[in-house]
């Protein structure tokens, strides 16, 4: 390191911080003077002071990596502060790494904003520190494109280079003048110059435009961080929306479901109320138990017989049980026989398979014998040429023996030769021959084979004439079992008579014992129902409407939350677009600062011509212009930073309004369960109370009987119960009639006020709409980007969301009003229904009555046919009951015919020691004769009283229905008329969420065009850097004719001084 270098920084270091007296850069080890640095550049950097030198030093490192975008790893070429901890390291490298990190931090706080304490300092110390200082500062300030890219590897090499009394030109001048430039006069020219090389360097424009570089940039990345903020917000409220919508969904499920509840409950209500009529039916019919008794007696013969009837059933049962197990043996015998049909088949599939193999085994024998006979014949072809060969080979050698041929050629290589070749040729026809080792056990398969085949087609035989004889026995157990079958039926059909014989009789008693206890309870039933069934209507209107309020509630607090979420993206959307004008506004500044700054530059170099005076005045513009500069943008930060303030309080309240209603829903949903569980408690009670009283009631039953003579007063208390109830049914409906009248009145007139409003108020949000469109564009026209506008603007933009949200709570107010609307519709439409039902419920009633009125007449004819047979004698009773039997069920004729001829058997018997007694009965049967009479007349005036009063109640009941139908068909009407007015307003609902949809599209393709406004505004970024590399060149251009101009100067002067002294002398 240069010890001029040193001395520079340890100066500027301890004129910055005069409470650390540092002698030599060692000193700065702790980190303490680089903290204090930091502090003075901008105190929220260090909001508080670390206290041991590794955290000082991390800080420094994090500080230098966030301004100069670089990561300082350990161990890397730029910037190594692990080097500075460890002590193994020799003091030169510790102090080259210190001097690095002071050089580099001192030029970022020089960037930073709050500079002037450090140029102050700088500018305050001696000139040739200062001198110092520039040739630190002066490339990392001019030479650097761009900030992120200040801190290069050899950034700290001017740190080893001695200082150079001025900056050196790019031009080549004349070498003759060198010396003279490089004279000490030149520094006395610059120290005596009124602005000095440092000061001119922070006073030039350059530092400032990269100042200001800096403060956009930072800016621009603040505002993107703020949109991508606020689209992730955006993004979660909409998702928070589509969940509450699900929820809202899975709550409209559940209300359908607590509706299906409250019909079961109603169906289980109405099986209480009939309950409580037994119950009452119950009471009344244990009074007349003891009188059923002498019937029973009566019935007891019967019994009697029905039990003998039931031991032949039994034993036709045991018949038919022994029948069926029978058929079970021959279904299992069938089962078998088709089991072994099948496995027979299975074995002719194999035996022709087998066939088939040992027809193509022969085929093989056949084609191998062949072979065999060729092949034989070959060898004794051979066997007859070896034998030829070897004659002809002892003939040969003969000849040659007679010859004397001794020490000639001799012919036994050849003829070996040939005979090699020729056992070569019969080993390959003994390899291709077939053994008759090999041939034989071929043969002895075949022969196996064959004894198989035929073994099994005999055994083949054998079983097929069992399969026959089998068939043959299943034939006639089928027919066996045919017949079976049919006698079965027979007795089934039998059986099935006698026991429909004894269900009709029993039947019969039944509908006697309830048509009696009918007449006598309907009229407690029926008020007893009425008071039951009005205290249900209560009790589920309360609860429906409690359900219906629960449910308004929960819609109107989502929609609250939507408009709420709605308005507040609006006004979000709304500052987002702000942000972009006020960004284009600053780029569009920039623009222009970078045209003045070049037509100023271009004026300069005019009047550096002339005139160095006129420089020094274009130089005081433009700090002024500068200052200006750095003033609008101050207040464009604070404007963002209050718009940030307002856009947090705004996300930190909707989150809050989030959880609350995450809070509420939970609430509700815990409600509803518990609602749920109470109502299935309840409806396992109904469940489990419905059983005993059907079990005690089914107990109970087969002992019920009632008299014939409670009927009269029964039936005349009813008649007196059903005009009471006639008049009470008619005042209802005169009454529900004017109500239905009033609420048609009502809802007409409400309905019209509303649609009036509502269209009042579309034309107003239109005019209003079209008002602020125009105002809008009036003030894009108009806008100048100042101080004073911008704050009538934004004040005029907070009038404007002040009225957005004016009418967003008018439509909130309309929206309530026209569920409200909805909400009486739904009223009015559930009395209808009640209406309708309760009519139709009289109706019922009034049928069952009509039945109850013929079915008493029935008993009336029944009690005086007996009454005029009690006194005859037993044979006579006998008869008029199977006479009686025989009208009401013509099934059981058979059996009591069957049951008389018994009796008659047992009865002649008995006529004998009877005639004594019927002289007796004469007299008897006389008296009961009058009393029939009497009854009979008393009977007819009793059956043309009840005959006047079924007219007059027929009469009243036509009346009852066609006052119904005409006011069913105003109902149909005025529900027809609601039904339209609903359309439209479902119409008109559909119209707005359409302009809802269409103003989410606008959104979308306000992003896009955010989207394709953020890609333009890169493009004018490369644009503005190239702009200003091109400016930056064109500076440096300038300073050097600027160094020149002076350098020649100067050099005038010293000429003419030369020639004056010449002349002098």
């Amino acid at each position: 390191m240069d010890s001029n270098k040193r001395k520079a920084l340890i100066e500027w270091v301890n004129s910055l911080v005069p409470s650390n007296s540092i002698r030599s850069v060692l000193d700065l080890q702790d980190g303490k003077a680089f903290i204090q640095l930091l502090q003075l550049s901008d105190e929220c950097l260090v909001p508080e002071a670390p206290q041991t030198s590794q955290q000082r030093l991390d800080l420094v490192k994090q500080y230098l990596e966030g301004f100069y975008s670089v990561s300082l790893l350990p161990g890397s070429s730029l910037l190594d502060f692990k080097l500075i901890v460890q002590d193994s390291i020799s003091r030169k490298d510790k102090e080259w790494e210190l001097g690095k990190i002071l050089l580099a931090l001192l030029e970022a706080c020089v960037l930073e904003k709050k500079n002037n304490t450090f140029v102050t300092t700088a500018t305050s110390l001696p000139e040739l520190v200062q001198m110092e200082i520039m040739q630190m500062l002066q490339p990392m300030i001019i030479n650097a494109q761009d900030v992120g890219s200040h801190l290069t590897e050899d950034f700290a090499d001017i740190l080893t280079k001695t200082t150079v009394a001025s900056p050196v030109s790019h031009q080549q001048f004349n070498t003759s003048l060198s010396s003279e430039i490089a004279s000490p006069l030149r520094m006395m020219t610059i120290a005596n110059s009124p602005c000095t090389p440092l000061s001119a360097l922070m006073q030039s424009p350059q530092l400032a435009q990269k100042a200001l570089i800096r403060q956009r940039e930072r800016e621009i990345k603040k505002l993107e961080l703020s949109l991508q903020n606020e689209r992730h917000l955006r993004t979660e409220l909409e998702f928070d929306l589509h969940e509450k919508v699900e929820k809202l969904n899975d709550k409209d499920n559940k209300i359908k479901e607590f509706e299906k509840v409250v019909k079961q409950q109603r169906k289980v209500q109405d099986m209480v109320d009939e309950i409580d009529t037994l119950r009452q039916e119950k009471e009344k019919n244990e009074k007349d138990l003891t009188r059923v008794q002498q019937k029973m007696n009566e019935l007891q013969n019967i019994k009697d017989h029905y039990e003998i009837v039931e031991q032949e059933n039994k034993q036709l049962t045991e018949e038919f049980s022994k029948m069926r197990t029978e058929v079970q043996t021959m279904d299992s015998l069938k089962k078998s026989h088709e089991e072994y049909r099948t496995q027979c088949h299975l074995k002719s599939v194999r035996l022709s398979e087998l066939e088939s193999l040992i027809q193509h085994k022969n085929s093989e024998l056949e084609s191998k014998n062949l072979e065999m006979c060729h092949s034989e014949e070959k060898n004794r072809n051979l066997i007859s040429q070896i034998d030829s060969l070897k004659k002809d080979q002892e003939e040969f050698e003969e000849l040659l023996s007679c010859r004397g041929a001794v020490n000639g050629e001799s012919m036994g290589v050849i003829s070996d030769k040939r005979i090699k070749e020729l056992e070569d040729e019969m080993a390959h026809m003994k390899s291709s021959w077939v053994e008759l080792s090999t041939h034989e056990q071929l043969q002895q398969k075949l022969d196996a084979v064959s004894e198989a085949r035929n073994t099994f087609e005999a055994k083949f035989s054998d079983v097929h004439k069992q399969f026959l004889e089998k068939d043959s026995q299943v034939d006639q157990l089928q027919l066996e079992v045919s017949q079976l079958k049919s006698s079965i039926e027979v007795h089934q059909e039998n059986q099935t008579e006698l026991v429909k014989k004894v269900n009709d009789a029993e039947q019969e008693i039944n509908h006697l014992r309830q048509s009696e206890a009918k007449l006598i309870s309907s009229e407690e039933s029926a008020i007893a129902a009425r008071k039951a069934a009005e205290e249900q209507i209560l009790t589920l209107q309360k609860d429906q409407s409690r359900l219906q309020t629960e449910f308004k509630l929960t819609v109107q607090e989502l929609e609250g939350t939507k408009q709420a979420s709605e308005n507040r993206r609006q006004t979000m959307a709304a500052s987002i677009d702000v942000a972009l004008s006020e960004k284009k506004t600053l780029e569009q500044r920039l623009l222009k600062s970078n045209q003045k700054l070049e037509e100023q530059v271009t004026e300069l170099k005019a009047k550096l011509q002339k005139e160095h005076e006129e420089s020094a005045k274009s130089e005081e513009a433009l700090k002024s212009k500068v200052q200006a500069l750095q003033l609008s943008l101050k207040q464009t930060e604070i404007l963002l930073e209050n718009d940030q303030w307002t856009k947090d309080n705004t996300i930190t309240a909707m989150r809050e309004e989030l959880k609350e209603i995450q809070e509420e829903l939970t609430e509700t949903e815990n409600k509803l369960q518990i609602e749920i569980a109470q109502l299935t408690e309840n409806k396992n009670k109904l469940e489990d109370q419905i059983a005993e009283q059907k079990d005690s009631y089914v107990q109970k039953i087969d002992n019920i009987s009632s008299e014939l003579l409670t009927f009269k007063t029964a039936a005349r208390q009813k008649e007196n119960d059903m005009c009471d109830k006639l008049q009470t049914v008619k005042d209802e409906n005169i009454a529900l009639k004017n109500e239905l009248d009033n609420l048609k009145a009502a809802s007409e007139k409400t309905v019209s006020t509303m649609e009036q409003k509502y269209c009042k108020f579309e034309n107003k949000a239109k005019d209003q709409e079209e008002s602020l469109r125009k105002e809008l564009k009036a003030l894009q026209g108009k806008y100048q980007w100042s101080q004073h506008d911008q704050e009538s603007l934004s004040e005029e933009i907070s009038d404007l969301k002040d009225l957005i949200k004016e009418k967003c709570l008018e439509i909130e107010n309309l929206q309530s009003e026209i569920l409200n609307h909805k909400q009486c519709e739904n009223d009015l439409k559930g009395q209808v229904s009640q209406i309708t039902n309760s009519k139709e419920n009289l109706q019922k009633q009034l049928e069952e009555m009509k039945e109850n009125m013929s079915v008493e007449q029935e008993n009336h004819a029944e009690l005086v046919n007996k009454i005029s047979q009690e006194h005859e004698t037993e044979i006579q009773k006998l008869r008029n009951c199977l006479s009686a039997k025989e009208a009401s069920s013509l099934d059981t004729q058979q059996n009591m015919e069957t049951c008389m001829n018994e009796i008659q058997t047992s009865l002649e018997k008995e006529m004998e020691r009877g005639k004594e007694k019927e002289r007796l009965c004469q007299i008897q049967i006389a008296q009961t004769k009058n009393q029939l009479a009497e009854l009979q007349g008393k009977y007819d005036k009793q059956t043309a009283s009840y005959n006047t009063i079924q007219t007059t109640l027929n009469n009243e009941l036509e009346q009852q229905r066609i006052t119904t139908a005409v006011l069913e068909e105003k109902l149909n009407k005025e529900v027809q008329k609601g039904q339209a007015e609903l359309s439209k307003i479902s119409a008109e609902y559909n119209e707005l969420d359409m302009k809802y949809r269409s103003v989410t599209d606008h959104e979308r393709t306000r992003d896009s065009r955010m989207k394709e406004l953020h890609q333009q505004i890169s493009e004018l970024e490369s644009r503005k850097r190239d702009l200003e590399n091109i400016s930056e060149e064109k500076n440096e251009k300038v300073d050097d004719l600027t160094g020149q101009i002076v350098l020649i100067k100067k050099v005038v002067n010293l000429n003419r001084q030369t020639m004056i002294n010449s002349v002098r002398k």
